[in-house]
C-alpha cells in the first residue's frame, strides 16, 4: 500500500461512524474509483473515502466489490477503506458481516485482490472458517486464496513431520502449489524422502531456445537494436538449471563477452523461442534477469527494463499479453554491461508462459526442439571490487 494512501487510512480511521445511502456510497465509491496514477482525483477521493468509513461495516460487501476491474492505484485506496473499516468496527466492538464476507469469498467470479482480504477477514473474525472453507480452495483462481488454502493442508501435513512423509499427499499438494516459497517446502520435504520432483517442469520454464549474438552493447546501445531477422544465425542451446536459468556465456562458448585482456566487455544477444498455441488466449510472459531485458511478442515489444544488476527473483518481469492461436514467437534481448565486479558478471534470463497466478499454459515448442542440454561451464574469471 503507497505510504500516501496508509497515512490516509491511519488519520481518518478513528471517523464516526455515519450511514449514508445506497446512492450516496455508489457516488463515494464512484470518486475513488476516478483516481488516476498521477494524483488526478485525489481531493475528490479523499473526501469521498471519509464518506465510505463513516458508513462502517455495512459498506464492506459495496467496497469489496468495488475491486472489480480498478487498477493497482485505486485498489490502494479500496484497501485502505476496508482496513479502516475494519479497525473502527474491532475498536467498537462491533461484528463484521461475516455471511456477505463469506458469500463474497466464494464468488470466484469477483476480484482475487478483494477476495484474498475478505478472506483474511473472515479468518480472523471466524477461526472455524479455515477449515470449512480452505480444504476446498486448492485449485482456486485467487492466488492469495490458492496460497492460504496451501498453507492450511500444509500446516496439516506438517503435523506429521516427525513420522514417514506421506509422497501421495505431498505430490498431490504440490500440483496445487504456484508460489516459490510453498514449492520449495514441499519439493524438501518430497527429497527427503527421496523423491525428485522436476521443478522446471511444475513452472513451465522454457529451456531450449533460439539464440543470436553476442552484439556489441559499448554504450549500452543494444537496447535499443532491433532482434535479427528470421534468417540470420540463429543457434540452438539448452540448459538444464533447477530455476530455469539460460546462462549466455555458456550459450556462446568462446565468444563470452570477454576482451583479449579477459576482461568483460558490454554485449547483449537475443534468445528467441517459437510457442504454438491450441487457442487465442490471455497470458503473461514472466522474466528473471539481473540484466537490461527487453521482450517482444510476435515483433511487438511487450515489456522494457533498461536497468542493470536489480538482482534476479523469479518472475521479477511480468508482460499481460494476448498469444494468438497458431504460433506466437517470443524473442527476449538480454543486455550485459562492461562492469567487472564480482556482482556484476551475471548474463542470463529465465522465462516462463503462465496464466494471471502462474500456472503454466500448455503450448508446443516448434523451436530448438533438437537442442541437446549443455551443462554451466565455470564463471569468467572476476576483479575484486575495490
Amino acid at each position: 500500500m503507497p505510504r500516501r494512501i496508509l497515512t490516509i487510512a491511519v488519520l481518518l480511521a478513528g471517523v464516526p461512524a455515519g450511514g449514508i445511502s445506497a446512492a450516496d456510497l455508489d457516488d463515494a465509491l464512484a470518486a475513488i474509483k476516478a483516481v488516476k496514477r498521477e494524483g488526478a482525483g485525489n481531493p475528490a477521493a479523499a473526501a469521498a473515502w471519509k464518506d465510505v468509513v463513516k458508513q462502517g461495516a455495512p459498506a464492506l460487501p459495496s467496497v469489496l466489490a468495488a475491486f472489480d476491474g480498478v487498477d493497482a492505484t485505486v485498489a490502494n485506496w479500496l484497501r485502505a477503506a476496508v482496513d479502516a473499516i475494519a479497525e473502527n468496527e474491532q475498536k467498537a466492538g462491533q461484528k463484521l458481516p461475516l455471511d456477505k464476507l463469506e458469500t463474497f469469498v466464494k464468488d470466484t467470479k469477483r476480484d482475487p485482490r478483494a477476495r484474498t482480504i475478505a478472506l483474511d477477514l473472515l479468518m480472523q473474525a471466524d477461526p472455524a472458517a479455515k477449515e470449512r472453507l480452505l480444504s476446498g480452495m486448492l485449485d482456486d483462481p485467487a492466488a492469495g486464496v490458492r496460497r492460504a488454502a496451501v498453507a492450511h493442508a500444509l500446516e496439516k501435513l506438517e503435523l506429521l513431520a516427525d513420522s514417514a512423509v506421506d509422497k501421495a499427499a505431498y505430490t498431490r499438494l504440490l500440483a496445487a502449489v504456484r508460489d516459490v516459497d510453498q514449492v520449495e517446502l514441499i519439493a524438501k520435504r518430497l527429497k527427503g524422502s527421496g523423491a525428485e520432483p522436476d521443478l522446471i517442469a511444475h513452472f513451465g520454464f522454457v529451456t531450449k531456445w533460439l539464440v543470436c549474438g553476442p552484439f556489441d552493447n559499448k554504450g549500452l546501445k543494444g537496447f535499443t537494436a532491433p532482434p535479427p531477422a528470421e534468417d540470420a544465425k540463429w543457434k540452438e542451446f539448452a540448459m538444464i538449471h533447477p530455476r530455469g536459468m539460460v546462462d549466455l556465456y555458456t550459450a556462446f562458448g568462446k565468444a563470452k563477452g570477454l576482451n583479449k585482456e579477459g576482461k568483460k566487455d558490454a554485449v547483449h544477444a537475443f534468445a528467441r523461442v517459437d510457442l504454438e498455441s491450441a487457442s487465442e488466449k490471455s497470458a503473461q510472459i514472466r522474466v528473471g534477469s539481473q540484466n537490461a531485458i527487453k521482450i517482444y511478442l510476435n515483433g511487438k515489444e511487450v515489456f522494457s527494463r533498461d536497468e542493470y544488476h536489480h538482482g534476479t527473483r523469479m518472475d521479477q518481469h511480468v508482460a499481460a499479453v494476448t498469444l494468438k492461436q497458431g504460433l506466437n514467437q517470443i524473442i527476449v534481448n538480454v543486455c550485459q554491461d562492461d562492469m567487472t565486479y564480482d556482482w556484476t558478471f551475471p548474463w542470463a534470463f529465465q522465462l516462463r508462459v503462465t496464466d494471471a497466478i502462474g500456472t503454466p499454459i500448455p503450448l508446443k515448442q516448434t523451436s530448438a526442439t533438437a537442442a541437446i542440454p549443455v551443462p554451466p561451464a565455470p564463471e569468467p574469471k572476476k576483479e575484486p571490487m575495490k
